[in-house]
């Protein structure tokens, strides 16, 4: 009598395959921690990213700048950027957005007319409290923001222009900043202005579908995502480069000790690089660490 098969009736036990073990699912946050909730969707990151900007470049500068101003002018940026979210008029919602952040969307399109009113009401007190500087960087960052993303004539916004709109940025940061400390330090806020500009180009790697759909050109939707941190890594090393050498014709009265310097150097460009290896949202990370730089100099 031959061997039973594993489905003889006779055979006590019947051998079973075990299932095929499904492969782990990416590593992201949860839309909620994605974006810091309730305070990423009110730009409170991006309106730390201002303040911090102005701390380094008064740091730099050797120009003080009090508590109080820090706190008005990062309550009014954060207000300046939400009102870009929800836009001046319900007409004016960005449909790109809504596949980008499509929480943050939903949740500004449902609360939209009270986190405008209350947006406007926020810029208007602040300028109204803030000494002068503050005052008018606070006017200048509102207006800046909101060009940024108005239509024109032709329909292209400033946002949808190839390193224009990285570049815009920079120049929008470098020059709050500057009117807020007082300062025309030039290498200090050329620093600034890189840095700002390369933290824009990493701040687009969470759009890059959305980008495209839209017909946003990004350098992370033209050329990939890693060509996109590659350019923003040297960028952060160029604008540190800066900072360690003084050059007389920067005005740059003593240079950053060189430890230093690499530290500054560590905290600009690795964020970004452990959210790619991650695989998480990167745009609030990079606003929210600009503070930690910011607290690294001297």
């Amino acid at each position: 009598m031959g061997p039973r098969g594993p489905n003889d009736p006779n055979t006590n036990t019947i051998t079973r395959q075990p299932p095929p073990r499904p492969h782990p699912p990416a590593r992201t946050l949860p839309p909620a921690h994605a974006s810091f909730t309730l305070p990423g969707h009110l730009a409170l990151w991006p309106g730390l990213y201002v303040a911090a900007a102005a701390i380094i470049l008064a740091r730099l500068a050797g120009v003080p700048i009090s508590a109080t101003s820090l706190a008005i002018l990062t309550v009014a940026s954060a207000a300046a950027f939400t009102l870009d979210r929800v836009k001046l008029t319900q007409t004016h919602h960005d449909p790109a957005d809504a596949q980008a952040q499509p929480g943050r969307y939903a949740f500004l399109r449902a609360h939209d007319r009270p986190i405008r009113f209350a947006a406007m009401a926020t810029i208007l007190a602040s300028v109204a409290l803030a000494p002068a500087p503050i005052a008018m960087a606070i006017l200048v960052l509102t207006v800046l923001v909101v060009a940024y993303a108005a239509p024109t004539p032709k329909r292209r916004r400033i946002k949808d222009v190839l390193l224009i709109k990285n570049v815009s940025v920079g120049i929008g940061i470098a020059a709050t900043a500057a009117i807020a400390v007082g300062s025309l330090t030039l290498a200090p806020l050329a620093a600034l202005l890189v840095i700002a500009t390369a933290d824009a180009i990493l701040c687009d790697l969470d759009d890059i579908e959305a980008d495209r759909a839209a017909g946003t050109a990004t350098i992370p939707a033209r050329f990939g995502r890693a060509q996109a941190l590659t350019l923003a890594s040297l960028l952060h090393i160029a604008a540190v480069a800066l900072l360690i050498v003084p050059i007389e014709v920067l005005a740059l009265d003593q240079a950053l000790p060189v430890p230093r310097a690499a530290s500054i150097g560590l905290a600009l460009v690795a964020p970004a690089l452990i959210c790619h290896a991650l695989r998480v949202p990167t745009r609030d990370v990079i606003d929210a660490r600009l503070l930690l730089v910011a607290l690294l100099l001297p």
